[in-house]
């Protein structure tokens, strides 16, 4: 695998060679974090769109 930084590239090493529990744990956690980042905003987002008309 090429990429554009060293930092990259040992970072996709350690991903692909240190494949334990925890980093996938952790690997999960950020997922949950963003995708429930992103779907607050999208439901705050959704709330705000219409104002209401008094």
């Amino acid at each position: 695998m090429i990429s554009c930084h060293p930092l990259f590239d040992d970072l996709y090493l350690n991903f692909i060679v240190e494949n334990d529990s925890e980093n996938n744990m952790t690997v999960l956690l950020w997922g949950v974090f963003l995708l429930g980042g992103i779907g607050l905003f999208v439901v705050w987002g959704l709330s705000n769109a219409y104002p209401t008309i008094n």
